[in-house]
């Protein structure tokens, strides 16, 4: 993946650094996206450059397209490319639904899939044009199971399955594929207040007894980027059935 440039959005830690880290141990030159947290963002970095590849951090809010747009032409300029776009960037306001506030439900909205939309619209330009990309969304599973006091999580995650499979039938005449994954439960910055109980719970769920890791997710993610021929696909990284 030597000459791919990566593009993977809030990857300053959790699932988006585990991404990158397995992207640049297969080679690739990375665009660490992060808003607030830099250091974590350098971070990053420092682990994909140990891991063999090579990496920049940029900060973006996914929320503004000059702000998206400048991401892109960064990587460009940099790279000389943009052939993946992961779009991992996310919020949980978890909030039981009477007490979400419309001002809280549109901001999940707006990062989990708004954000998306516009880094998918502007990395597809770039796509489109040298006929080869393949953009990755990370959803969830709430997206489609759902959970007491995720309704904005979970509809934002929901859209995002819908875009996937739009852009999918969309851009696949330009040779770009459009993937989802759900990478499984972790316990990350997005989610610190999750209890043990509910950790204990989604292990029962689990057929293997066990949760996935992000190093797991990552590594499935470059492999996925290997299959040419598949796109317009939600793959679910646990052992959860639903």
């Amino acid at each position: 993946l030597k000459d791919r440039a990566v593009i993977i959005t809030g990857a300053s830690r959790g699932i988006g650094r585990a991404i990158a880290v397995e992207f640049g141990r297969a080679g690739a030159p990375v665009l660490v996206n992060y808003f607030r947290d830099e250091l974590g963002a350098a971070k990053t970095c420092c682990l994909v450059e140990e891991a063999g590849g090579r990496a920049f951090a940029f900060r973006a809010d996914v929320r503004r397209k000059s702000d998206v747009d400048e991401m892109i032409g960064a990587c460009i300029g940099k790279y000389g490319n943009v052939r993946v776009l992961v779009n991992n960037a996310g919020i949980d306001r978890s909030r039981p639904l009477a007490l979400t506030s419309p001002e809280e439900f549109m901001e999940t909205v707006d990062v989990n899939l708004k954000g998306a939309f516009l880094c998918t619209a502007a990395a597809a330009k770039e796509m489109m044009r040298k006929r080869a990309g393949h953009i990755i969304n990370i959803a969830s599973m709430l997206s489609v199971k759902g959970r007491p006091g995720g309704a904005a999580y979970g509809a934002s995650k929901a859209g995002l399955l819908a875009l996937t499979k739009s852009a999918a039938r969309e851009l696949g005449r330009f040779n770009v594929r459009v993937n989802a994954v759900m990478p499984g439960f972790h316990r990350t910055g997005i989610n610190p207040a999750v209890t043990d109980a509910v950790e204990s719970e989604v292990v029962r769920s689990n057929c293997l007894g066990r949760l996935s890791t992000p190093g797991e997710a990552g590594r499935f993610i470059v492999f996925l980027e290997s299959c040419t021929d598949i796109s317009g696909q939600v793959f679910n990284l646990d052992s959860r059935i639903f």
